[in-house]
């Protein structure tokens, strides 16, 4: 068995974005990943920021619910997610787990807390990410201003054409 982890996955697998290629990709090893016996972890504010081919293929959602300081673990709500094609509706049901020799519905689960020596070595990663997201969307705004002032240019040269031209008092 083998685990994967995209944190953020929103920015990467975004609804707005499906025919991207990292969008394409990752629905192709979704379709796969069960065959290697792969399992895929994504972190995302809201489900209906992945695409709907992704959300579709999801299995269960993890929801933490809090922190217990004084005992160092993470409360999760476990849901086993269900799709119904027919009506195109996703399902929410509460996972079943064996507990003292019986079966019984798992309301949360509890994580504990990740040495110290990884959380640090998360946040370091996550702040390059998160500036380099910052970054590229300067690019991206500076870029789109620039390509909005050059069209506002050239509308303009071609008003200033018309102007000169001879028909400029017919349309006056």
């Amino acid at each position: 068995m083998k685990m994967w982890l995209l944190d953020e996955s929103g920015i990467g697998l975004d609804y707005l974005d499906y025919h991207n290629a990292i969008n394409r990709s990752f629905h192709k090893f979704f379709q796969t990943c069960r065959h290697r016996n792969y399992i895929f972890f994504g972190t995302v504010p809201y489900l209906n920021f992945l695409s709907k081919a992704v959300r579709k293929q999801i299995h269960f959602q993890y929801e933490a619910t809090g922190f217990d300081k004084a005992r160092h673990v993470t409360h999760v709500v476990t849901k086993e997610l269900q799709y119904n094609e027919e009506i195109e509706r996703m399902y929410r049901k509460r996972i079943i787990v064996e507990h003292d020799n019986a079966m019984r519905p798992a309301n949360s689960i509890e994580f504990p807390m990740p040495p110290k020596k990884i959380i640090n070595e998360y946040e370091k990663m996550k702040t390059e990410f998160t500036d380099q997201i910052l970054a590229d969307g300067r690019r991206d705004i500076v870029l789109a201003e620039m390509r909005m002032k050059a069209r506002q240019r050239r509308v303009m040269k071609e008003l200033d054409v018309l102007k000169e031209s001879e028909y400029a008092s017919e349309l006056a």
